[in-house]
């Protein structure tokens, strides 16, 4: 059997591990410490943060199942990967983050997921890549931790477990389909099976407006602005919106009273039939969320009319942009890709530019819980769009 190693340093190496060890195509796992100035370091000399070691895992893995950019970009889908010597609550240099390769021919395909991240981001990570230098395996007790200790401590959120099994067997599910509308009803519904959300779609760019596709909930605004709500306002700022409480969105008019936070995350299309979801309209008006529409009061097809107060129905949509390209008070601008690397002064940020290419579609996912998405679900969610 043909097989290959990389190495990644993500913080602890238990969760680290434990992650590995779910992807498809992982043949094993060995937890250690990378680089430093001791050799055969204990745990001990390493948690002194004086040895220059990283806290690493070592992935043997079989490139027929599995290949080395896709386990980079799970990786990076693991990790803060602007957080410079901390991860979780774990700070100090041997909890740094690092992908160290054994053969110098895989540096090419490590660096575009890199390059793919600083477009992700706006800034390029603070992880490390380098040869690896040596890698002394750790301890017995270290092997396999969360395995034997299944209440142990874990610096990754449990949800980011169920992502990685999600987007594994969606990455299944959807295979070779062609048909963009297809596929979003699938990923739609396998997201709501598996994480239980109040409400989960699709909208897809028609014109000037987003025109309701697949979804699993109850009824929702059949069209939907450009710069209007939530949804509209991530399609035109081009970025992941998180919006912790839609009651305190900017704009905001008529949202249900069961939903109660939301992400909307842009799907682009590059032509092959991935991502292309487009969906051509009516131009009927009803159930809109375009200004000057007053269709859908208590319907099930919501206005989020500006100034109106109709449309109580909808039990979907939130809030409403100026449109500029910038929330409102810059409270709700989902930062990280200004080309600066730096959030716009946002209180409630998550979630980056996921990628280039025309915008086609937008994913929506309501909550009834204050809070429920952060940057994990960003993250796991934007790589579920590319899917699609």
């Amino acid at each position: 059997m043909s097989y290959r190693k990389i190495y990644f340093a993500g913080g602890c190496f238990w969760g680290v591990e434990h992650f590995f060890k779910g992807v498809d195509g992982v043949l094993s796992t060995m937890p250690g410490y990378a680089g430093g100035t001791v050799d055969s370091p204990s745990y001990e000399q390493v948690y002194t943060d004086t040895t220059g070691h990283a806290e690493t895992v070592e992935v043997i893995y079989d490139p027929s199942r599995v290949s080395l950019p896709k386990l980079v970009r799970l990786f990076f889908a693991s990790i803060d990967p602007l957080s410079l010597n901390r991860q979780g609550h774990d700070e100090g240099t041997r909890y740094r983050t690092g992908v160290f390769y054994d053969d110098p021919s895989d540096r090419a395909a490590i660096e575009a997921e890199f390059a793919r991240q600083e477009q992700r981001l706006g800034a390029y990570p603070v992880t490390e890549l380098l040869p690896l230098q040596r890698f002394w395996p750790a301890e017995e007790r270290h092997r396999d931790y969360l395995g034997k200790n299944t209440s142990g401590y874990c610096h990754l959120p449990l949800k980011a477990f169920k992502y990685l099994r999600l987007y594994q067997d969606l990455e299944l599910l959807l295979g070779d389909e062609p048909d963009p509308i297809a596929r979003q009803a699938q990923t739609a519904a396998l997201l709501q099976e598996r994480m239980g959300f109040f409400w989960t779609g699709f909208y897809n760019v028609s014109g000037d407006e987003l025109v309701l596709g697949p979804f699993q909930g109850p009824p929702a605004c059949f069209r939907i602005a450009r710069g209007r709500g939530v949804c509209g306002s991530a399609w035109a700022q081009g970025r992941t919106l998180v919006v912790p409480d839609v009651e305190d969105f900017p704009g905001h008019i008529a949202c249900s009273s069961e939903s109660r936070s939301e992400i909307v995350v842009p799907v682009r299309g590059d032509g092959s039939g991935k991502g292309s979801g487009s969906s051509e309209g009516s131009g009927s008006g009803k159930g809109s969320c375009e200004a000057g529409s007053s269709e859908g009061s208590g319907s099930g097809k919501g206005s989020c009319e500006a100034g109106s107060s109709e449309g109580a129905g909808a039990n979907h949509s939130a809030g409403c942009s100026n449109g500029s390209g910038k929330a409102e008070d810059a409270n709700y601008s989902a930062g990280c890709s200004n080309g600066s690397g730096k959030a716009e002064d946002t209180n409630y940020s998550a979630g980056c530019s996921n990628g280039s290419g025309n915008i086609t579609a937008v994913l929506d996912i309501d909550s009834t819980s204050p809070g429920t998405f952060d940057d994990t679900d960003a993250t796991w969610l934007e790589l579920i769009t590319e899917l699609v």
